[in-house]
């Protein structure tokens, strides 16, 4: 599989939809839809039929380093197909120029981090996506600019977090290659590999949305276009379990962590990890139920779920990991397929406030 392409093609296809939109709106929608529908199928049929890895020399020792393995192709089949879904479900809602050119990015970013295979590759794609989201997110609605900062300044934490881990893996390790770190990481000292470890999971819980980086999805959720949330929360979200399940499973905690207090085999690292998890859970679950708006109860239905993911990867274990990347699978689908529900409720009634939502039957007779 040439995972080269389908991320230089995406690049590419950013400022061309932009300049087709240009000219003819309807045309640079449709050709978006046709791409993503493309990778999707190029990634989901021909992605796993067997492991590869590429290199792109950049300078020195700087180089972009893909990977394709099943938690790669795992990550990138579930990511195109809310991507993919959206592309189509968004033809007949309001075009714009700037909107397609951002999603386009947002499709490079997430392609270009779920096939990485070093921290600085990650980040890199990582920020694509972000900021394009960020950019996104504002274009809408005059309140949105306010949630737009809060959602800058929580991406920044993690962003930076990581950026200092990125620093220290080189520093420490002389690689950020997940493969080699792996390799290196168990021989350091206790205090370098808990450094390590805390600086990439405070870049989860604000990628995920989990407590008690989790204050960002109400407000990013309710101020972002209603054709954009789907991938919000169904695909960009779960690309922190992608580095979670990194943390766990690849480098792992587990045999890092082998010589601190175990509890039932699992070190008690994973247990503070799983902890925040499990106060995710009660956070999101306790707070949708006070929500009037009907995308902040999903915002918060994605923070509770995320704890269940973050629970699951970091007890670890065959029965856990499996159910966590299930649950992965299960929550990307289902929440892209609420704010896909909502915003076609929103298209017909302007608005997502619950409460105000009644006489469906009359304005959506045939789908109510």
């Amino acid at each position: 599989m040439n995972i080269l392409f389908l991320i230089a093609a995406s690049l590419f296809a950013a400022p061309l939809f932009f300049l087709v939109s240009k000219l003819k709106k309807n045309a640079a929608y449709v050709a978006y839809a046709a791409f993503q529908i493309f990778i999707f199928v190029y990634v989901f049929f021909w992605g796993g039929s067997g492991a590869s890895y590429e290199v792109v020399g950049i300078t020195g020792r700087l180089n972009f380093n893909f990977s394709m393995t099943p938690v790669n192709w795992f990550f990138a089949s579930i990511v195109m197909l809310i991507i993919s879904t959206t592309a189509v479900f968004m033809l007949p809602l309001k075009k714009s120029s700037v909107k397609v050119f951002l999603l386009s990015l947002v499709t490079a970013g997430a392609i270009g981090a779920v096939f990485s295979a070093d921290f600085l590759t990650l980040m890199i794609f990582w920020e694509i996506s972000t900021w394009a989201s960020l950019i996104l997110i504002i274009q809408d609605k005059e309140k949105s600019t306010g949630e737009a900062i809060k959602y800058a300044a929580i991406a920044a934490v993690g962003s930076y977090s990581m950026l200092f881990a990125i620093f220290y893996m080189d520093s420490r390790l002389g690689t950020v290659e997940f493969s080699s770190v792996a390799l290196k990481i168990e021989s350091q000292p206790i205090g370098v590999q808990l450094t390590i470890f805390t600086a990439l999971a405070i870049m989860v819980l604000a990628k995920m949305g989990t407590f008690p980086l989790h204050t960002w999805l109400r407000g990013s959720h309710s101020s972002a276009p209603d054709e954009f949330s789907p991938i919000l929360s169904g695909g960009l979200t779960k690309l922190g379990g992608f580095l979670l399940l990194t943390m766990t499973i690849v480098l792992p905690s587990f045999k890092v962590f082998g010589t601190l207090p175990l509890f039932n085999g699992v070190p008690i690292v994973n247990y503070g990890f799983a902890l925040l998890g499990g106060i995710s859970i009660v956070v999101g679950t306790v707070m949708a139920i006070r929500m009037e708006d009907a995308k902040e109860l999903i915002a918060f239905s994605t923070v509770s779920n995320s704890g269940y993911i973050v629970l699951a990867l970091s007890i670890g274990g065959t029965y856990a990991t499996a159910g966590g990347m299930m649950h992965i699978l299960n929550h990307a689908m289902a929440s892209a397929a609420m704010f896909m529900a909502i915003a076609a409720v929103a298209y017909r009634t302007r608005t997502t406030k619950m409460h105000e939502m009644g006489g469906l039957i009359v304005k959506m007779p045939v789908t109510f």
